[in-house]
């Protein structure tokens, strides 16, 4: 049995700025580099202006969902 804080989807800084660049191609010269990551995300910044996080779990998909929709009615 694994570590229970071990990720079970692995975002590199590599795939992040991949992700990154295809949903905001403005942004595709820009510098990605890894913040941290918790036991549910991992946070890169982008230029040192726009945060991205990605889920390190599924089960913190439906979370990142939920929180986007709060967002959303504000």
């Amino acid at each position: 049995m694994g570590n229970v804080w071990d990720a079970e989807i692995i975002v590199s800084p590599f795939m992040a700025k991949q992700l990154i660049e295809g949903q905001f191609p403005e942004l595709a010269s820009g510098e990605v580099n890894e913040i941290g990551k918790g036991f549910d995300n991992t946070v890169y910044s982008v230029n040192g202006k726009y945060i991205f996080r990605f889920p390190r779990r599924a089960i913190a998909v439906p979370l990142l969902k939920t929180e986007n929709k709060l967002q959303r009615c504000r």
